[in-house]
């Protein structure tokens, strides 16, 4: 046992050492409640607890999002509430997100490399043309997974282009 731990200045404190093995034993046991109980109480100060209650098919439904994003339940819920918040997408397996970004970079830099060898049959506004492409692409990918659109977006999108969908909503909307 280390000489200057917390442990062993409550037990040479106490003056256990002398008493044998039995109050020893004691003696940490004392020294372990008290210790998780300031852990405790510290903790409580930094951080701050709420409860929520679910029904079956909530908790069960929140369970299967936590499990498919790879989180703890709790870790879902914080990151979730915050994401939703922040008005990010909590994405499923974000090292997958990372990939298709890192397979962007990568495939600029294969374009630059042929275009470099191609130089005599590459004209600069083929070159302009793709670096816009791959700009562009590059930031869909990052806005399809990092900023979600309004919902009031979306219907507005969507029912500009379908006219069925426009009358659909128009008859749930007029409808008592």
């Amino acid at each position: 046992m280390k000489r200057n731990c917390g442990l062993y200045n409550y037990l040479a404190e106490r003056d256990l050492f002398s008493k044998g093995e039995d109050a020893i034993a004691q003696g940490k046991k004392e020294y372990r409640k008290i210790y998780l109980r300031e852990h405790k109480r510290s903790y409580r100060k930094k951080k701050t607890q709420h409860t929520i209650t679910l029904a079956a098919n909530e908790e069960r439904q929140i369970a299967v999002a936590a499990k498919k994003h790879g989180m703890a339940v709790s870790q879902f819920i914080r990151l979730a509430a915050l994401s939703y918040l922040s008005k990010i997408y909590l994405t499923p397996r974000l090292e997958a997100v990372h990939r298709v970004q890192q397979e962007i970079i990568i495939t600029r830099s294969q374009i630059e490399r042929i275009r470099q060898e191609k130089k005599s049959f590459w004209s600069v506004s083929k070159d302009e043309k793709i670096e816009a492409l791959l700009k562009s692409f590059e930031q869909m990918v990052h806005a399809s997974f990092n900023e979600p659109q309004d919902l009031e977006v979306l219907v507005y999108e969507a029912a500009k282009h379908n006219p069925l969908l426009t009358a659909r909503l128009l008859k749930i909307l007029t409808e008592p």
